[in-house]
């Protein structure tokens, strides 16, 4: 719970300027991490102060002006994105903390810390497990780090049509399941954290597949064919992409296979003969269900290779099997 516990007992110990410090940003796949540091009066009211990830926006928004207005000295230091790359985000968070508790205005004779990382300071620190859902100083510290990185997020977003591709308005960066489809989609860009794992997810091989799909129709299109369908399915299995050619004037069944590397081979490598007349199968029945025996078909793989660390920079191979 919320108090001046902490900062009471110091100042039984005689310590007059105790600064509280907490960082914002930690975990998202874009942008800096935030440190707030300050210093509050002791007779201040502390109604509304809190661990900001338990208040809304609305509210964080209300508290942080309260906290600026009222507070005895504050500062906010961010550590950039290519710092967060080249030190690790530990280091980082460390640096960015460093900086915002030597930029006060007025020097701390004690400084709380959230969490367990160890900043090296002239004065005595205590790092506090939660201390943001306990000392009132690092709560408002908290509340001023979180409020100006996501102001910072969201003005990047309204900044450029590039970076509002991201929806960083909305997921300020965090790594949501939408942050991941559109890193998937458009590619990772400056502002995006090399050093992360910027595709990590549950169904990351469900998306790479429709990726790969979105591209081989992209391609085909650019060829001036006209794609019929996809993912036809029937008991026998799955066609991926059904198009006509409109060169040769074949029905085309297209079976997409892509990877993010060839750790198993090549893509096109996994249409062995039993997938191959498992397609045939599907073939055979699409062709009955849509009565177009006559008409002249084949059958075609496009394989596509995927490197998902140069923003999702690809090599595409169409083959055509039967």
């Amino acid at each position: 719970m919320i108090s001046w516990t902490f900062e009471e007992k110091l100042r039984r110990c005689g310590f007059t300027s105790i600064a509280g410090v907490d960082e914002a940003g930690r975990g998202p796949l874009a942008g800096p991490v935030f440190a707030a540091s300050v210093i509050l009066p002791s007779d201040m009211d502390i109604l509304g102060i809190d661990d900001s990830k338990k208040l809304t926006e609305k509210v964080r928004e209300k508290v942080y002006e309260k906290i600026i207005k009222e507070s005895l000295a504050y500062s906010i230091s961010s550590s950039s994105v290519q710092e967060i790359d080249r030190l690790n985000i530990l280091n980082a968070t460390i640096l960015a903390m460093d900086r915002s508790i030597k930029s006060l205005n007025i020097v701390p004779d004690f400084v709380l810390i959230d969490g367990n990382i160890n900043v090296e300071l002239p004065c005595k620190s205590q790092c506090i497990i939660k201390g943001d859902s306990q000392s009132v100083s690092i709560a408002a510290a908290s509340i001023l780090a979180k409020v100006t990185r996501d102001r910072y997020m969201s003005d990047l977003h309204n900044s450029s049509e590039k970076f509002c591709l991201y929806c960083w308005d909305k997921n300020k960066g965090y790594p949501t399941q939408e942050h991941y489809e559109k890193i998937r989609k458009f590619g990772p860009c400056e502002h995006h954290r090399k050093s992360f794992n910027l595709y990590r997810d549950l169904n990351l091989n469900v998306k790479i597949g429709k990726y790969g799909e979105d591209k081989a129709v992209e391609y085909l299109q650019s060829l001036g064919n006209k794609v019929i369908e996809r993912n036809y399915r029937c008991k026998y299995g799955e066609i991926d992409i059904i198009f006509y050619d409109n060169s040769s004037k074949d029905l085309v069944f297209t079976e997409v296979k892509t990877r993010s590397n060839n750790k198993f081979g090549i893509p096109s490598e996994a249409v062995n003969s039993s997938k191959l007349a498992k397609i045939k199968n599907t073939v055979m029945f699409y062709l009955k269900e849509t009565e177009n025996y006559d008409i002249p078909h084949r059958i075609d793989v496009i394989e596509i290779l995927i490197n998902l660390k140069a923003n999702s920079k690809i090599r595409l191979r169409h083959h055509r099997y039967v």
